[in-house]
C-alpha cells in the first residue's frame, strides 16, 4: 500500500497518496514508512505541523532503519524542526 502511495506521489496524485497513506497507517498504525508518506504529503501540501507530526511518528517507530532516519531529518531540517 505504502508504494502504491508513492507511485501516486510521483504522478502529481496528492489527494488520492493521502488516502492512501493514512489506509496504510490505519492498517499498520506502527509503519514508518506509512508515516514518512503521510508527512511528505502533507508538507507538500503546506501542513507543516500534520508533516512534523507524521516524520516523528516515523521515527518512532522505526529508530533502527537509517535510511529512513536519514529521509525523516532531511524533511525535518526543510520544515525548521527536530522531533527531539
Amino acid at each position: 500500500m505504502v508504494s502504491r502511495g508513492w507511485k501516486q506521489v510521483d504522478q502529481g496524485k496528492l489527494k488520492d497518496a493521502k488516502i492512501t497513506f493514512e489506509q496504510a497507517i490505519s492498517a499498520e498504525s506502527n509503519s514508518g514508512a506509512a508515516h514518512f508518506g503521510a508527512g511528505y504529503v502533507a508538507e507538500l501540501n503546506g501542513d507543516f505541523s500534520n508533516a512534523y507530526r507524521e516524520y516523528c511518528l516515523a521515527r518512532y517507530y522505526e529508530p533502527d532503519t537509517v535510511n529512513l532516519q536519514r529521509e525523516v531529518d532531511g524533511r525535518l531540517r526543510a520544515i525548521g524542526r527536530t522531533c527531539d
